[in-house]
């Protein structure tokens, strides 16, 4: 019993995360693409604002070691806190919200629901139910 509730449980964590692109994009690559995107897992195209690009360029000096999405946790057996463990990504994000500079970087709901608005497309967030 236990196998098929793992492999349901799976394939649901799948469902969930086709959002996720198959592979990160530096962001000098999308700073230089016309159309800037990558594919998702389940083959949809996400498309970036450049706007948001630009916004980053400037905030990390033209960062080419940022991947982009930025992947933000959500890790609900945490009591609902979400997550960045990348240390370029969480000191972005922390210039961002005006927060304390950590990494891993710690975030309330508030936290990302700003962060979210300011960059909608060059952030996601990842279902994440296991431990850190």
């Amino acid at each position: 019993m236990s196998d098929v509730l793992d492999v349901f449980l799976r394939e649901e964590l799948r469902i969930v995360n086709k959002h996720i692109p198959r592979k990160r994009v530096s962001l000098c690559e999308l700073l230089e693409m016309k159309i800037p995107y990558v594919t998702t897992h389940d083959g949809t195209l996400h498309v970036f604002d450049p706007r948001e690009l630009e916004l980053l360029a400037k905030i990390s000096n033209r960062d080419c070691s940022l991947m982009l999405p930025m992947i933000i946790e959500y890790i609900p057996e945490k009591e609902g806190i979400y997550v960045i463990k990348n240390p370029i990504e969480a000191g972005i994000v922390a210039s961002i919200l005006k927060i304390e500079k950590q990494t891993p970087l710690f975030l309330h709901r508030a936290h990302v629901l700003e962060l979210r608005r300011i960059l909608r497309t060059t952030s996601t967030i990842l279902l994440n139910p296991g431990q850190l």
